[in-house]
């Protein structure tokens, strides 16, 4: 795997423990219609077989780096360091690129220089590849300037970044897993424009063990946090890093009561389908009143309620 000096796009996959969908992956990118990328693979320290499934392709627009594990966003930013192209592209090591993904996002930012980053729709995949649903963003300019304010306007495995951008915002600060929505805050603050195509562009994988409980609530606390922080820095000009330092510091087990409103949520939805129309509709309200025992569960909901209102 030799290296390719000047791409257009560098591609960029951060990888760690990521053997099941990973040869299916990077096949995707290597596929494109478009040619002129380089193909940025960091090693995060995976203890499966990643790294051999990597060094098995014989492509030279692969450059490989492996080094011992240090997170998710310290190993964006590695690969970010690395890349060499004027456009950077995102993919997860197990999602999958249609075909023409780079050829239209390039086309797009070539036509629209003051776009600083570039997403698009998705489509969402189970553990085997079947579609099962669809991932939906704000296509127009007014709808993600207001969307944002709610929840992540742009699918990370679709990011279609210049590189200047990445550099002016000195990368993603390790705040997982909200440190794509804490960059588009941050660009945004800049003056940097972020677009979505209306094309589905990528096939995002569903976790077939879903996510834990103890993950669900850091998310919801986190987004919630990152949201904080961006109206302290637009509409008072303070400081955030006193709410950075307590994220990138914490370390605390699921609440209980979290757990038992979440559990109650649960069953009130699970039973929709069972009891059909017109009790499912007040099954759907149960849950959503139930929401209203634990605060942060009921400012997500409400959160998700308005930014699908600018999904259009």
């Amino acid at each position: 795997m030799n290296e390719k000096s000047n791409p257009s796009i560098s591609v960029i996959m951060p990888i760690y423990n990521a053997e099941e969908y990973l040869k299916e992956s990077i096949e995707s990118i290597l596929s494109q219609s478009f040619k002129d990328f380089e193909f940025v693979i960091v090693n995060d320290g995976s203890v499966d077989s990643s790294k051999t499934i990597v060094e098995s392709f014989d492509d030279d627009r692969i450059r490989f780096i492996d080094r011992h594990h240090e997170g998710f966003a310290k190993t964006l930013n590695a690969a970010i360091k690395a890349s060499k192209g004027r456009y950077l592209a995102r993919i997860d090591s197990d999602d999958f690129a249609e075909v023409d993904r780079l050829k239209l996002q390039f086309e797009f930012m070539e036509q629209n220089p003051d776009v600083g980053i570039l997403g698009a729709q998705g489509v969402l995949v189970d553990p085997e590849g079947k579609v099962v649903g669809d991932l939906k963003r704000p296509v127009s300019q007014d709808c993600l300037s207001k969307y944002i304010e709610y929840a992540c306007p742009v699918i990370h495995s679709t990011y279609f970044v210049r590189k200047e951008v990445y550099e002016a915002l000195e990368g993603y600060r390790d705040i997982p897993p909200v440190e794509d929505y804490d960059l588009l805050f941050r660009a945004s603050e800049l003056g940097y424009k972020i677009q979505n195509l209306p094309d589905q562009l990528v096939q995002y994988r569903i976790n077939p063990t879903g996510m834990t409980l103890k993950n669900l609530q850091r998310s919801i606390y986190f987004t919630l946090k990152v949201q904080k922080m961006h109206r302290l820095r637009t509409n008072n000009q303070a400081d955030d890093s006193a709410i950075l330092n307590e994220l990138q510091n914490y370390n605390r087990d699921v609440g209980g009561w979290f757990l038992t409103v979440y559990k109650l949520r649960k069953v009130f939805l699970n039973s929709r389908a069972k009891l059909g129309k017109p009790v499912g509709y007040i099954m759907t309200g149960f849950a959503a009143l139930s929401t209203l025992l634990h605060v942060h569960l009921f400012i997500n909901g409400v959160n998700g309620i308005l930014a699908k209102r600018y999904c259009r």
